[in-house]
Parts: C-alpha cells; structure tokens; sequence
C-alpha cells in the first residue's frame, strides 16, 4: 500500500474512532436522530458507536477489515434510508447534507472493501 493509502487508510479510522467515542460517551445529541420507531433509542446509539469503533480497529489492524468494511457500508445505507431521506423529504436541508455525508462513507466503505482490504474471508 503506498503512502496515500496508508495516510487515508489512517484517516478514514480516526473518523469512526472520534464518530464512536462521540456516540458512547455523549448520546444525548445522536439518541434524538434515532428514528422514533426504533425501539430502545439508547440501545442504537451505543451499537452504532461500537460498531464504528470495531471498524476503525479492524481497518487499523487489517483483520477482518473486508467485513468491517462491508458492514459500514450497509449502516450508512440503513442511516440514509431511515433518517436523511424522512428528514430530507420533510423540507430539512440538514437531511440532504447529512445524506450526502453518509453516502461518501458508504462509497468509501465499499472502496475499501473492493480495493484495500487486507483479510479476504469474504469472496466479493
């Protein structure tokens, strides 16, 4: 991998590190984005928070980092779907912004997967 990579590769963690210790240590702004027909708001938060948290290890130590990848990817999806695109069509901007946001992630995610990663447990 050369350096490019390497620093992207760095930089794409410390964005999910931050997003997850954001999520953990500080849920009263993320549990008001939950969606209200999630149950158990709390619960999400904190599975979103470590779920990008495992991402960014898994990327950092390039061990299952294909499926980390992959499964990034696909929550970002689920976030666009059920939050930015409600909120989107409702007239708030915030919603686009935040859509778009969460779509550069997932193409991102998916790139990594496809061209970056390490571990190749998963055929694709």
């Amino acid at each position: 991998m050369n350096t490019y990579a390497k620093t992207g590769q760095k930089l794409f963690a410390l964005t999910f590190i931050m997003g997850g210790l954001l999520h953990i240590t500080g849920p009263t702004f993320t549990v008001q984005q939950v969606p209200t027909f999630f149950p158990a708001p709390l619960f999400w938060v904190y599975l979103t928070g470590i779920g990008q948290l495992c991402f960014a290890v898994s990327i950092l130590i390039e061990r299952f980092d294909k499926l980390a990848a992959l499964l990034l990817a696909l929550m970002m999806i689920v976030f666009i779907a059920t939050m930015h695109v409600p909120k989107a069509v409702a007239g708030d901007f915030m919603g686009v912004i935040s859509a778009m946001r969460d779509m550069g992630y997932a193409g991102a995610a998916l790139l990594y997967a496809g061209a970056i990663a390490k571990d190749n447990r998963i055929i694709g």
